[in-house]
């Protein structure tokens, strides 16, 4: 009862860390906050002012950096976009993911000891096992954590996963509201952090606590193990020590089981540039929502990329790390063979094509590719038949850094083969090294901000498009919970909607809104349905249709894209997302051509058709069948227009002046409007 008693206090009552820890934590928070206002002459007031009332009024009467409205806002923004239910199996699979590598990493380490001394801060053998049971016996503990975080709403250890300027913005206090005015600003506010308070902070109190009893445990082995060998204990006796260890845990291991839940949190205090920037977003409201997450990405990127590859190295940090000579050097030691032990295995299974990377850049030829089931970023798996299975590891952080970058780099060696007979250029090798490391770094969830921001304001095809993506994104994000309206929406709607404007964006991402939108259609002309709405890791089988596997192949043979959409735009008119929907579906699914034997043919057994034709076959190159193919596409994309455009069919009457109005504007231009008008009064248009 007295262990219980004791491990239960401490879960709940651990100190911040160690000295490095608590001094780096303090440095991060004055430094994050020092935007708000001038510290140095707050503290000369305090020390002037001998009451708690003065206080209060000295600190509250501070101005600059973010205001209390902008905080509220990015608080709003922030909460929103981590509402999704996917964002907290992710969360918490991210955190089961760090805590099962624990044990994993410390076995490794302890058996990579060569040229460090005996002492108390070797890792040795047998602390893997120790650090397991720590796990197992903490689980009681981390329940109850869970359970006090939940209901008071209070990170444990008073350290969140996401840095804010103002801690509850959104808040009566913040504001200096009272009445029923602050109860309602309140009442908002527990409602917009209750994604952040109520389940991700339990979810990470869990971890954390299960953690650092983890750590308790291993440490304890340890110091045990020492003490026997050092005083010929009997085993009885270094039974009892180790359960003194465990049950009054002195203050050494107290702080390494914080700082080591801390580090598995992904919220270790960043060096002095990143608090740097920290504080700088942390002056502005835009700037934070462009940029919300700083420690949580930064910290996945170094335990990704730095700690578990050969690029550690050529870290300063990893570099003491190695020079240390205690456990640091073995646990960086170890992190880095099973990165590099990860990284080599998963070179061959994407060379064996049973790991896929991001895919082709060009959008066109990616749609093209998903068509046949293929999914970027995901393991393979094929049946006794060769059916392929997808299953995605997008979202595994850290190691997901590790998979899709090794990932690339083999795709983007297999895409030299295109460029055989090419002069080789060094320079687009770093350029598409730098591309696989962009897009396997900003490319995240986390990132979308920035991401978005970046392609809205970078001179690139579809500018626009992106544009209203990310505005559209921005003021459904600003909306309450709008991760979890997304999944409401995709239950209450499975089907991917068309969408070209922001109001369009805007109802896409709302229930019950968005089915009056026309459906998003394929290169095929079949409706897009959301693959396992809840699922950040989507399971998606090959298509069984020979027909779209062959184009696949195609793509694969070639790197030219066999089928692509139709265009946006119909000679100069932009199309509305209703009228393109209908161009797709009249193009691929509702005209009908002769198929010189006396019958019909749609876009599809068209194709049919063509492979199986004597000339296709004949073909001797698979460049020679992809022209052949666009040759069919080009048919039905041309009837589809004129179909239209046919002044028959009234029900496009509106496209079909705007299209003439165009055309007699240009012809305007190049034969004068009065000959123009002539042309046609005399019904005998020339252009």
């Amino acid at each position: 009862a007295r262990a219980e008693i004791g491990r239960a206090m401490r879960s709940y009552g651990m100190p911040l860390g160690s000295q490095s820890i608590q001094n780096k934590r303090m440095h991060e928070i004055t430094e994050t906050q020092a935007g708000r206002f001038d510290m140095l002459e707050v503290a000369e007031q305090i020390m002037n002012n001998d009451t708690f009332e003065g206080l209060n009024k000295i600190v509250k009467a501070q101005k600059g950096g973010m205001s209390k409205g902008g905080a509220a806002i990015s608080e709003l923004f922030v909460s929103s976009i981590l509402s999704g239910v996917k964002t907290h199996i992710v969360n918490s699979s991210g955190n089961a993911l760090m805590t099962a590598l624990g044990p994993i990493d410390t076995a490794i380490a302890a058996r990579m000891g060569w040229g460090i001394a005996d002492g108390p801060d070797k890792i040795i053998k047998g602390e893997a096992l120790a650090q397991t049971f720590g796990l197992i016996n903490g689980f009681a503990d981390a329940l109850h954590v869970m359970g006090q975080v939940f209901k008071t709403g209070e990170p444990y250890g008073g350290i969140a996963k996401f840095e804010s300027a103002y801690p509850k913005a959104i808040s009566s206090a913040t504001f200096g509201a009272s009445g029923s005015w602050g109860w309602m600003i309140d009442a908002f506010g527990s409602t917009v952090r209750f994604p952040l308070e109520r389940v991700m902070g339990p979810i990470d109190g869990f971890f954390r606590a299960i953690n650092e009893r983890a750590k308790v445990a291993q440490m304890s082995y340890r110091e045990a193990s020492r003490l026997r060998d050092l005083n010929g204990l009997s085993e009885q006796e270094y039974l009892q020590t180790l359960n003194s260890l465990m049950t009054d845990v002195p203050l050494n291991i107290q702080e390494a089981g914080v700082d080591y839940s801390i580090y598995n949190m992904a919220a270790t205090p960043l060096p002095p540039l990143g608090r740097d920037l920290q504080s700088l977003l942390n002056k502005s409201a835009p700037a934070k929502i462009i940029l919300p997450f700083i420690r949580t990405p930064t910290n996945l990127l170094s335990m990704g990329f730095i700690e578990r590859t050969p690029l550690g190295l050529l870290s300063k940090k990893y570099r003491e790390e190695f020079a240390a000579g205690n456990e640091r050097a073995q646990l960086a030691r170890a992190r880095l063979t099973f990165g590099s032990m990860l990284g080599a295995y998963i070179a061959m299974q994407a060379i064996d094509m049973k790991v896929t990377g991001s895919g082709p850049v060009d959008y066109e030829a990616r749609k093209a590719k998903m068509l046949t089931g293929w999914r970027p970023r995901s393991f393979v798996f094929s049946d006794d038949e060769g059916n392929k299975t997808y299953v995605s590891y997008d979202r595994m952080e850290p190691i997901s850094y590790i998979v899709g970058t090794i990932a690339d780099l083999v795709e983007m060696n297999e895409l030299n083969k295109y460029n055989a007979y090419d002069d080789y250029d060094p320079s687009q090798a770093i350029n598409a090294v730098t591309l696989v490391l962009a897009e396997n770094t900003l490319n995240k969830t986390f990132m979308s901000g920035i991401h978005d921001f970046m392609g809205a304001f970078t001179r690139s095809p579809g500018q626009a498009s992106k544009v209203d993506r990310f505005t559209s994104g921005l003021t459904n994000a600003v909306i309450p919970l709008s991760g979890a309206r997304r999944d409401v929406r995709k239950f209450q709607d499975p089907y991917m909607r068309q969408t070209f404007t922001f109001v369009e964006k805007l109802k896409n991402g709302t229930p019950w809104m968005s089915d009056t939108l026309p459906m998003a259609l394929d290169a095929m002309g079949n409706p897009i349905m959301y693959e396992q709405v809840l699922n950040p890791w989507p399971v998606t089988n090959e298509t069984p249709d020979l027909v779209i596997r062959h184009i696949g192949s195609l793509l694969d043979s070639t790197n030219v894209t066999p089928i692509r959409m139709p265009k946006k735009t119909m000679d100069g008119v932009k199309l509305t997302s209703e009228l393109y929907h209908d161009l797709i579906l009249i193009s691929r699914k509702t005209l009908k051509i002769p198929d010189g034997e006396g019958g019909e043919v749609d876009f599809r057994m068209a194709l049919v058709k063509l492979i199986q034709s004597e000339s296709y076959q004949a073909s001797p190159t698979d460049f020679m069948r992809v022209e052949m193919v666009k040759n069919i596409q080009t048919i039905f994309d041309s009837g589809a227009k004129l179909f239209m455009l046919n002044p028959e069919n009234t029900q496009y009457s509106g496209l079909q002046d705007k299209v003439m109005e165009r055309k007699i504007g240009k012809a305007s231009q190049t034969y004068g409007a009065e000959n123009v008008q002539e042309m046609l009064k005399q019904n005998a248009p020339q252009f």
